[in-house]
């Protein structure tokens, strides 16, 4: 297990021969060497600070502030204030009153100010850094630490997974992260295996043509979304960040593709009707 989060902080400049099969599925996703090679080296150190307005600490009375701004519609997280708007606005999908919620990937807290508003009663954040969170309902894991206390059976599994923006760029190295062609796959499995039954996952990703643009992102389409989303369903309606159709998004050419989120349900074992898929 801990080979999931090794890190690399050499940064590859190309993706090694013998794994790029496995990036592209065998030749049906496209693989595009990005001219920039990002270095954000945060695992296993403190995460992203430039991104806050205290760094890698969040305080009590800025993330206050912060759901304040969630509800009169001005908080502008990582990206603009539609966008923003819109993951607020889609997750009146669900009830997050009282629930204990995991947000993967966020070194800006506007998605768990978004869940506090939604009235989420604890919001776990996990990240490559460490992050200091000084906010009574909010707590903050690595990778290592959460799998910590997975294992010793301390972790109290979570009600539902809100992440946006993240889990594209697991195992491509930009984040000193091991090169691994299953990293997105694999940080949507751990989130399943740490929530409870019939568990949501508000998913928002990169859509367009299936593309690995290392390493800074992958872009879903046709052939990599199903494989992130095995194991859930779909419960609530996606949206999008513009006016297009979901079907004219898969067709984009790389370069225009858009984030796009999506709510589910987990899918326990239990759920598959065996005779039903004959």
């Amino acid at each position: 297990l801990e080979d999931i989060d090794a890190g690399d902080m050499t940064f590859p400049r190309d993706i090694p021969e013998e794994l790029r099969p496995f990036y592209s599925l065998n030749g049906i996703v496209n693989v595009h060497i990005h001219r920039k090679i990002f270095q954000d080296g945060y695992l296993g150190g403190a995460a992203e600070k430039s991104l806050w307005k205290t760094g890698n600490v969040w305080n009590e009375d800025d993330i206050n502030e912060a759901v304040a701004q969630v509800k009169a519609k001005t908080l502008i997280g990582t990206y603009k204030l539609d966008e923003t708007n819109a993951v607020a606005e889609s997750l009146y999908q669900v009830d997050m009153k009282g629930k204990s919620v995991l947000v993967i990937g966020s070194s800006h807290p506007w998605i768990e100010a978004i869940c506090l508003f939604h009235g989420a009663a604890k919001v776990t954040t996990l990240e490559y850094g460490e992050i200091i969170s000084n906010h009574p309902q909010i707590q903050t894991e690595t990778p290592s630490t959460i799998r910590k206390k997975y294992l010793d059976g301390t972790l109290e599994l979570f009600d539902g997974i809100v992440t946006h923006s993240s889990v594209e760029h697991s195992g491509l190295g930009r984040y000193g992260d091991a090169l691994n062609p299953w990293g997105d796959i694999l940080a949507i499995v751990r989130g399943w295996c740490m929530t409870k039954p019939k568990a949501f996952m508000w998913i928002g990703v990169p859509i367009g043509d299936d593309a690995v643009l290392y390493n800074w992102h992958r872009v879903y389409g046709k052939n990599r979304w199903p494989l992130l989303a095995a194991n859930w369903k779909q419960t609530g309606k996606g949206v999008k960040f513009d006016s297009t159709t979901v079907e004219e998004v898969f067709s984009r050419d790389i370069s225009k593709w858009e984030n796009m989120g999506v709510l589910f349900e987990k899918v326990d074992p239990e759920d598959y009707d065996v005779e039903s898929e004959k």
